[in-house]
């Protein structure tokens, strides 16, 4: 077990070492790994695996990427750039299920801030309100 571990950091490290691009099999599992530290909230290292797909030449591996990138930026307080990733997302090929999930996040948090924006314009109890 302590081997797998020491070559799973290796390969983990190597990947972000690596400049270029990936192979799509690389591509795949950096989605993966990112996927498992999103569920194990290690949202800052998801968000460098995520960014590192961000580009590949597949429009939908890339909107998978921007999608997860978003969610981790998001998780970590980050709205705005996470709204960023979002909406370029969007911008892909439309035909492509992450660019659906992009649009339903994008729409959820911008809901979700115009509600915080509508209670932070409401005055507190007892105070006046402004004309």
């Amino acid at each position: 077990p302590e081997i797998a571990i020491l070559v799973h950091r290796v390969l983990r490290r190597d990947l972000l070492e690596q400049s270029g691009p990936l192979t799509r099999d690389a591509a795949m599992g950096a989605l993966a790994q990112a996927a498992r530290l999103m569920a194990s909230a290690d949202f800052l290292d998801a968000a460098r695996r995520f960014q590192r797909v961000v580009g590949f030449d597949d429009p939908s591996v890339t909107g998978a990427a921007m999608v997860g990138l978003g969610e981790a930026l998001h998780r970590m307080d980050h709205d705005d750039s996470a709204l960023g990733q979002w909406e370029a997302a969007t911008e892909l090929p439309e035909n492509d299920p992450a660019i659906l999930e992009a649009a339903k996040r994008l729409t959820e948090v911008e809901t979700k801030l115009a509600a915080q924006e509508a209670m932070d314009a409401q005055p507190a109890p007892g105070e006046p309100r402004p004309r």
